[in-house]
């Protein structure tokens, strides 16, 4: 229970701070594809071992995100936007699991070519992804209830960073005489 309180927290501050929190959006897709490498390639004992690979390969993703900014917000991008073809795959229920791995990577390609068009505008559409993703895949909705919940989430994570994105005009002082 406390897992799950706390992924919907991660993912709700991804939604609505992924632009400012760059580094936290690709550490955070580091980590998801550190759970998905520890299960395929190391396969560890518990959960415990697989949490931590997970954690090393997500923070070695957010400093390198610090200094290589460009291309690692692109490798999220691939990462976040394959992450979303499985869940609209999944939630949709339209083909077999085993398929998944192409959902993936089709979904990675549109996320890496959304990142190259569109640098600034596509931190915002990747970390509201990756957030109401996050929020849908850990209160498990699916089917057409789930695509509505994950439509309107990062509609709502787009809204809410690009008006934070706005600065307020500065205010002119009053002519002296």
């Amino acid at each position: 229970m406390i897992l799950k309180i706390i992924q919907v927290g991660i993912g709700g501050l991804l939604l609505v701070t992924g632009k400012k929190l760059y580094w936290l959006v690709v550490g955070l897709c580091g980590a998801v594809t550190g759970l998905f490498v520890s299960e395929f390639f190391f396969h560890p004992e518990g959960l415990a071992a697989r949490i931590l690979v997970a954690v090393g390969i997500g923070a070695a993703f957010a400093v390198l995100a610090l200094i290589l900014q460009r291309i690692m917000i692109s490798i999220a991008g691939f990462i976040a936007g394959g992450y979303l073809g499985i869940t609209l795959i999944d939630t949709l229920q339209l083909v077999e699991p085993n398929w998944n791995w192409v959902a993936f990577l089709l979904g990675g390609l549109i996320g890496l070519l959304v990142v190259q068009m569109l640098f600034d505008l596509s931190l915002v559409i990747i970390s509201s992804f990756a957030g109401a993703t996050i929020i849908l895949k850990t209160i498990g909705l699916e089917g057409p209830n789930g695509l509505i919940i994950l439509l309107v989430l990062i509609l709502a994570g787009i809204v809410i960073q690009s008006v934070q994105g706005r600065s307020k005009p500065p205010i002119t002082p009053p002519a002296v005489k």
